[in-house]
């Protein structure tokens, strides 16, 4: 008995290309094609026939360089992988001057950040995840510093300082959770107060008390008051006061004078 075997040759990549025109007739794009797929450098062009963008791809996805032109000049220059954002980001200004040199990581602005305006730097900003998160550097148009401030999750937190043209310190402030803390604390403690600055500034304090409402007030026993008005609603909560009971007046408190604060329980 003979055995035979059949070698059978590996199924090749299909190569192609496209080109894509437009109702002059001129060449607007132009890709190679794998298997159906972009793969390699995508060309495009304005109707002036000059380039406008050139990006590469690798199996459908941008992967590596992007280039984006205006007038056949850079405006800028990015790095992809896997189709998102990721390296070294330099952007340019219609006179071809340097605008902004970021980093990207998985798609968002990672680590430090330089922008410049006609060429001069005008901002030093740190990201983490996209978010200003630490030491942001303000510059004025003669490149002197004219700002500090220091950022967390995209809001100011810690010191900001700003300084005069020449230099000299103009002001510091201190910010938690985005709002200004430091000049009342600071005030406060040298008079005498002990003084604790709330991580998060006064939204955290709402959110955290709005918490402690929600998970303390079932287990309290509420007695709610009420009847048509003339009732004497009002007196009866009175004179419970006077007798030390703790009294809510909701209508005393709005400073309103009828019966349309709340609700008849099972009405």
């Amino acid at each position: 008995m003979t055995d035979l075997a059949t070698d059978i040759a590996p199924e090749q990549p299909v190569h192609d290309s496209i080109a894509i025109h437009a109702d002059d007739g001129s060449v607007r794009h132009t890709a190679p094609l794998r298997d159906g797929e972009l793969d390699g450098a995508l060309l495009s062009y304005d109707d002036k026939g000059q380039l406008a963008q050139r990006t590469d791809y690798v199996n459908g996805k941008r992967q590596g360089n992007s280039e984006i032109y205006t007038d056949n000049k850079l405006v800028m220059r990015q790095q992809f992988t896997d189709d998102v954002p990721n390296g070294p980001t330099t952007i340019y200004g219609p006179a071809g001057m340097l605008a902004a040199e970021l980093q990207f990581a998985s798609g968002l602005l990672q680590g430090e950040a330089r922008y410049y305006s006609q060429g001069q730097l005008v901002r030093i900003a740190h990201y983490l995840d996209g978010r200003l998160h630490g030491l942001v550097e303000d510059h004025d148009d003669n490149g002197q510093l004219s700002q500090t401030a220091e950022y967390k999750n995209d809001l100011l937190y810690g010191t900001l300082c700003r300084y005069w043209s020449n230099g000299d310190l103009m002001e510091r402030s201190q910010y938690v959770g985005g709002q200004r803390s430091g000049a009342l604390s600071l005030i406060l403690s040298q008079i005498g107060f002990k003084v604790t600055l709330v991580e998060g500034g006064y939204k955290a304090f709402r959110a955290a008390m709005l918490q402690d409402v929600d998970r303390i007030a079932p287990t309290l026993p509420f007695k709610v008051v009420c009847g048509p008005t003339g009732s004497g609603k009002t007196r009866l909560l009175q004179a419970l006061a006077a007798q030390g009971a703790q009294v809510l007046d909701l209508e005393a408190l709005a400073n309103h004078r009828s019966s349309v604060l709340g609700a008849i329980p099972g009405v």
